[in-house]
């Protein structure tokens, strides 16, 4: 028995157009014979024959672009390059087109169209014959190249789909294989469009505070995925720790082996973050990208992490959704965990913009270029930020070189002032040198001084016009020396100087209590508030005729240039643990760790 088709379509959308027909040549494709079965109607002896609604019949060039329209207001675009022959090949003759537009109840009623599925009854919204001929012989839609239908409702409609009817030769319709009909996408702002990683900001939000963020603002996450393109891709072997330097910078300290990485192989996949820093640019507002669509698409792109599908929609602005989620589904291949769900995204059978403009197409050459520029300007961001990381901790490290040069001075200067001569700095040496000495017992107590952000502690011997830096571990009990001044000498029952400078936020906090040496030494030292410039004239004056490097003026300059590439390290340190999940989110990568 042959079949007849009849369509029902519901909503405004049969097909969207998705391409453009070119050449047979490069047209030849595998055909279904089903598909050239002759279009009937109705059977012979229909019951419905002499009510049944006439169809109308248009004449086409198969060469031309062709928008007809019926009598009940039903436009159909038809596009050149609509129809194929049963060899496969493009019709570019005239075609016959017949449509059959079934529209009001009573023209329902007369030609009996009503029916089921299955054990529902279908509220009809329009239903439509079309059927295309060329010298007789039955032609096939062009399924790279369909054709589009508009067509009014006579009935409103909450959950439309597009049916495949057959008629029996009593005239009874049974309606088969129920498709959602293609639905026109709505473009909104791309502002209020989210393309970031699954868990992005909220990782991002739950690792706050970061700099001056308390809150994970839209410009924030952007600027924050953005800079990650600068990293796409990365497959090579790396030289540098992902953690960072060593947060705590001592001068006195050798780097520390934290500050070196191990080597490793680094194999990452993901989504482009240059690709959606260009995606988001306006000349893709009014494409399917600024889509809801496309939106719920891109959070299943970055679980997928294929590039490749990414760029399917971007390359194809002009196809319809439903032909982009097909597509990407080949891609993903049955090895890939999300291709069921873009399975699934191509039955939801989503069209494009509505009259989306041909131009859309040279997008894709766009899209390309500025991606290129994109990455481009990432990377030399990236590398001018790298530069100057460099630069500080190479200013940092000869600021910790002249530094040991100043505490070796001084160690020189006082050792010479007690009439050793210091030649060559060593352990064994020194001890030799110091061994007539007394020894003596020296703490320097700070009161609260763990309140304070600094605490530089000093003894001043004024006999010799010398001065000689303490250290601390907790900003109150200073005991020690630095390493390239370590020891301190005094002869006995002579009197000398303590002295604090403390600081905490702006101001400056100072003390200084004489003592007399003997086998046991305890100083109590009680900062008090001092405006800078007072600390500066008491200094000045009490360091008059001192050599540079025995001032402590100096020192405090070289303490703050200290302290200051601290906080810039701890800073860093901070700055790479909140932005290591995000890298982790943004660009997945595998550690292959390998000894030489």
């Amino acid at each position: 028995m042959k079949k007849q088709f009849l369509f029902l379509v519901s909503l405004i959308a049969l097909f969207a157009a998705c391409n453009s027909a070119s050449s047979n040549e490069d047209n030849l494709v595998a055909v279904d014979i089903n598909d050239f079965l002759e279009k009937i109607k109705y059977h012979p002896g229909d019951p419905f024959i002499e009510t049944f609604k006439k169809s109308e019949f248009f004449k086409l060039s198969g060469l031309e672009d062709h928008v007809v329209e019926t009598a009940n207001g039903t436009i159909l675009s038809i596009p050149k390059g609509a129809f194929r022959d049963k060899d496969g090949q493009i019709v570019e003759k005239e075609v016959t087109l017949e449509v059959t537009d079934i529209a009001s109840l009573e023209e329902q009623i007369q030609s009996n169209i009503s029916g089921q599925h299955k054990d529902k009854v279908l509220k009809t919204g329009a239903t439509l014959f079309i059927n295309a001929t060329a010298d007789g012989q039955q032609l096939a839609f062009n399924k790279k190249n369909p054709v589009y239908v508009a067509t009014k409702l006579q009935t409103e409609l909450k959950d439309a789909l597009i049916f495949e009817g057959i008629r029996n030769p009593e005239g009874e319709m049974q309606w088969l294989a129920p498709v959602k009909p293609k639905q026109f996408l709505i473009p909104v702002d791309l502002e209020e469009l989210d393309f970031l990683p699954f868990n992005f900001a909220l990782t991002a939000q739950k690792n706050l505070p970061f700099r001056n963020y308390t809150v994970a603002t839209k410009q924030l996450l952007d600027s924050l995925y953005y800079s990650f393109g600068a990293e796409y891709p990365r497959q090579h072997s790396m030289e540098e720790t992902p953690s960072g330097p060593n947060s705590s910078f001592k001068f006195y300290q050798l780097p520390s082996e934290d500050d070196h990485a191990f080597d490793s192989l680094i194999t990452c996949t993901g989504i482009d973050p240059s690709a959606i820093k260009t995606i988001k640019e306006a000349p893709f507002a009014q494409t399917l990208i600024a889509t809801k669509a496309f939106e719920k698409r891109m959070r299943y792109l970055h679980f997928a992490k294929e590039q490749a599908a990414l760029e399917v929609y971007i390359q194809n602005l002009d196809w319809d959704m439903a032909r982009c989620d097909e597509k990407v589904a080949q891609i993903l291949g049955k090895g890939s965990a999300y291709q069921t769900q873009f399975k699934a995204f191509a039955r939801e059978n989503l069209g494009n913009i509505k009259d989306v403009p041909p131009s859309v197409k040279l997008l894709g050459d766009y899209y390309s270029k500025q991606l290129k520029k994109t990455r481009n300007q990432l990377v030399q961001l990236k590398k001018a930020l790298d530069k100057d990381l460099e630069t500080k901790a190479a200013l940092a490290q000869k600021k910790r070189a002249d530094y040991q040069k100043i505490l070796y001075k001084r160690a020189e200067y006082r050792l010479d002032k007690f009439g050793f001569k210091l030649e060559k700095m060593g352990w064994i040496r020194i001890a030799e040198a110091i061994k007539p000495l007394e020894k003596f017992d020296l703490e320097i107590q700070v009161k609260h001084g763990e309140k304070y952000d600094r605490v530089l502690v000093y003894a001043v011997d004024k006999r010799i016009s010398s001065i000689f830096a303490f250290k601390s571990s907790d900003k109150t009990l200073f005991r020690e020396g630095y390493q390239g001044d370590p020891f301190l000498l005094y002869n006995k029952m002579q009197e000398a100087e303590a002295i604090v400078v403390a600081y905490k936020g702006k101001e400056v906090f100072y003390d200084k209590a004489t003592f007399t040496v003997t086998p046991v030494i305890r100083v109590q030292l009680a900062p008090q508030i001092i405006t800078p410039t007072m600390l500066n004239a008491t200094l000045h004056k009490m360091e008059s005729g001192y050599e540079h490097f025995n001032s402590i003026k100096v020192d405090l300059a070289y303490q703050a240039a200290f302290y200051a590439e601290e906080l810039r390290r701890k800073q860093l340190k901070s700055d790479l643990a909140f932005v290591a999940p995000l890298r982790r989110i943004a660009l997945p990568c595998s550690y292959f760790l390998h000894n030489d």
